[in-house]
């Protein structure tokens, strides 16, 4: 396929985007706006049904009935419901990057920190991270971690100096259109905890910077190419593409959340049915017929009984095309670094190949 056919291929793609639906951005930008208005204000992570939604409008029901089950279930422990619990009071996260970009990460639902309630929604006098231990200190908001409590720095409290840019840029993200996209959670706006900090790892720009900048050196062939750009965040949207499953925030994934948020029935022919299902699907075929590289984050070893493999290849089956996706040597600690991309080939041959494919990307982006 030519780069003109991939191209005008993808942009019929990319009107199917259900985030692109007429008003839906434009509505939200104005809550926002409301949110940007108000001073720490107090937030549950435990009710968010109290808050204003960002979602699809057929995604609605379907989270509050998620939400309440988990409620009602009285098998799990609340720490186990607190992890599955969808956030649809943030602004989802489906997508980082633009998928011209030719390497590709899929990945399972974006997370959340207890830094994003201070990014996001200028909120959180009383929000606790449940997961890590790590929590924000009622009266002098200070991060515990590791049993040390930790300041944050002055821009933690004054962060809404900041708070419409990154607001801004989560919302061009999700209309996925050329002009502004970018890798936008590795923007200086989103570095909402310094040196002083240093020790808290907890927020989007620390973890992403980790997962894919790493130290600059030879192990992480993106870091090592672009680290030091000032304009790194649009070369990377250029070169790698993130594409969540769930675009919805919750600590941990729930399979059957990911299913019903897809349109997809374990149990019959992948054919997902939602708005957001058939818009991942047609992503991913996209990518297999135009040769993406594709990295599926989880390890080789257990792909078998994950969720995103049984959706990857269903994707396959549909495109009538068997790809030889990348996978992580190691899913606790995420890093695209040499030693951790699995590319088949043992890890020696992989660390070498993995730096080529990365370098090719950036040399052949869009």
């Amino acid at each position: 396929m030519s780069v003109d056919n991939e191209q005008k291929k993808l942009e019929v793609i990319l009107e199917k985007n259900p985030f692109r639906e007429k008003g839906l951005i434009d509505g939200w930008r104005k809550e926002l706006a409301k949110i940007a208005e108000k001073q720490d204000f107090p937030y549950d992570p435990d009710k968010p049904e109290d808050y204003k939604w960002f979602c699809l409008e057929e995604d609605k029901e379907r989270i509050k009935k998620f939400n309440e089950g988990l409620t009602l279930d009285t098998r799990k422990s609340e720490n186990t419901k607190r992890g599955h619990r969808i956030h649809p009071e943030f602004i989802p996260q489906p997508f980082i990057g633009h998928p011209s970009a030719k390497i590709w990460l899929l990945n399972i639902n974006p997370s959340w920190f207890a830094s994003d309630v201070f990014a996001i929604l200028n909120a959180g006098s009383n929000v606790q991270e449940l997961t890590w231990r790590k929590k924000i200190n009622n009266e002098s908001l200070h991060l515990a971690v590791g049993g040390e409590t930790i300041p944050f720095v002055d821009d933690m409290r004054d962060n809404v100096k900041c708070l419409k840019e990154r607001q801004e840029r989560m919302l061009n993200q999700l209309l996925l259109e050329k002009n502004t996209t970018t890798f936008f959670l590795l923007n200086e706006c989103f570095n909402i905890v310094h040196d002083k900090s240093d020790g808290i790892k907890d927020t989007m720009y620390k973890w992403w910077s980790r997962c894919v900048i790493g130290n600059m050196g030879d192990n992480y062939p993106f870091g090592k190419l672009l680290g030091n750009n000032s304009d790194m965040p649009s070369l990377l949207g250029e070169s790698l593409f993130v594409l969540e499953s769930n675009p919805y925030r919750s600590l941990n994934p729930d399979k059957s959340f990911i299913k019903a948020c897809l349109g997809v029935n374990g149990n019959a022919t992948f054919n997902p049915s939602t708005e957001w299902g058939i818009f991942w699907k047609e992503l991913v075929c996209f990518a297999l017929a135009t040769n993406r590289t594709i990295i599926l984050r989880m390890e080789r070893k257990r792909s078998e009984t994950s969720i995103l493999r049984h959706l990857f290849e269903g994707c396959e089956k549909i495109s009538s095309i068997t790809a030889t996706p990348f996978f992580l040597r190691t899913n606790q600690r995420v890093r695209l670094s040499c030693g951790n991309v699995d590319c088949g080939f043992g890890k020696e041959k992989d660390g070498t190949y993995f730096s080529e494919v990365v370098q090719g990307a950036f040399a052949n982006r869009a």
